[in-house]
């Protein structure tokens, strides 16, 4: 059997490499064969969601009034993405009450972050290989008060994978 070339099997990203070390198999029929499931899931689109917001606190600051207004711009972007049954539908974990809770949650958490907004939602592309680049975003570029610059991932899964879970043991 020749597998026909598609533009995608040329890079990797997150969601293929997790994927791949969660079952390589898997990987191949959904990422080469091309069995994988078009369109968004719920889910992603809620984690993209939240997203926006907390580019509404990485840009804006930590305050009660900027979580209100990351609450808009999530609230604004998921019902963009869903239909009302879709958002009637949603998991009592990820509600629209949730995300206002998560929001404020952060700020309460997080009050005395020092960090300076040096870039938000950046996307990337590196060659691993000859023909093989890896593509994403960095959430937020931040300095810290040494000077030292970090990249913050803000993760939105409702679970962990195993190989994120064994990183640490």
């Amino acid at each position: 059997m020749k597998l026909e070339h598609h533009p995608t099997h040329d890079f990797m990203d997150a969601s293929k490499t997790t994927r791949f070390q969660e079952c390589p198999r898997a990987f191949f029929f959904e990422y080469i064969l091309g069995s994988r499931k078009k369109g968004s899931s719920t889910h992603i689109d809620y984690g993209s969601a939240i997203h926006k917001g907390m580019e509404v606190l990485c840009k804006d600051g930590y305050s009660v009034k900027n979580a209100g207004r990351a609450y808009v711009a999530f609230r604004d972007e998921l019902t963009s993405l869903l239909t009302p049954f879709e958002l009637s539908e949603l998991p009592p974990n990820k509600t629209l009450e949730k995300a206002k809770e998560c929001f404020l949650g952060y700020i309460k958490t997080y009050p005395s972050d020092k960090l300076e907004t040096l870039h938000v939602e950046v996307p990337f592309e590196v060659m691993i290989a000859d023909s093989m680049s890896m593509r994403g975003k960095i959430d937020w570029i931040v300095r810290d008060d040494k000077g030292k610059v970090w990249a913050v991932d803000h993760k939105t899964a409702g679970s962990l994978s195993v190989s994120w879970k064994n990183q640490f043991t």
